[in-house]
């Protein structure tokens, strides 16, 4: 693809896309700060631009709490609508709670924007909390847990496997996150570490690492 020539990039996805960060207390539980300018998303539009200039325009189509179910029903609305020529989709970190609709989503997100004629990119997400941080916000402990279980007892394991499969089936390009995320587990790193919220959300660092695979990718296509 020709990116001296204009092209409207669309990233889709949750609160990762968006740019959530670290949570906070509230008086209904806890809510995330948000630094969009510090995401992949701002990160490769930045790169792009410097390298491309006004050819290239990026729309944010992150929403934290977002799962793929979620998604597929605003697709029209928040990534069709603007006639994108690539759209990056990355979901599958709410997709926990109800797993079971993740396969049929995906699969509907990516023939939605492949029918378009837009360039899809599937970019897997980064792993969740192995075990409960001392530093977790207590109101946030409850979904804590069940990050970490749906990390350790191969529930994400299982959404990542389906996204290639959908990926695959629908002609999609791959930046693969999660396969470099385990491989850090595999080599020892701490992963709860690496999320600010000890739950789900990078570090700064780790989206400059997924910005730094996106770029390729994009610069592939």
């Amino acid at each position: 693809m020709d990116l001296n020539s204009p092209k409207k990039i669309v990233f889709f996805g949750d609160s990762v896309t968006e740019g959530c960060f670290e949570l906070y207390p509230t008086s209904y539980g806890f809510d995330t700060v948000r630094h969009p300018d510090k995401a992949y998303p701002s990160l490769v539009t930045h790169v792009l631009k410097e390298k491309y200039g006004e050819n290239i325009i990026s729309i944010n189509a992150g929403l934290s709490g977002d799962s793929s179910k979620n998604g597929l029903e605003r697709t029209e609305r928040d990534v069709l609508s603007h006639k994108p020529d690539i759209v990056t989709i990355a979901f599958g970190l709410n997709d926990i709670f109800r797993p079971e609709h993740f396969e049929k989503s995906i699969n509907g997100i990516l023939e939605k924007i492949t029918a378009s004629g837009a360039k899809a990119v599937l970019v897997t997400p980064n792993m969740l909390n192995t075990y409960i941080h001392e530093e977790t916000l207590p109101s946030a402990l409850k979904v804590a847990r069940t990050a970490m279980a749906a990390q350790t007892d191969g529930t994400l394991d299982q959404i990542y496997l389906q996204s290639l499969f959908a990926a695959k089936h629908f002609g999609a390009e791959v930046c693969d996150v999660y396969l470099f995320w385990k491989n850090l587990y595999f080599q020892g790193v701490d992963i709860t570490s690496l999320l600010v919220n000890k739950i789900n959300h990078p570090c700064e660092k780790m989206h400059i690492k997924t910005a730094e695979m996106l770029l390729q990718t994009i610069e592939k296509l």
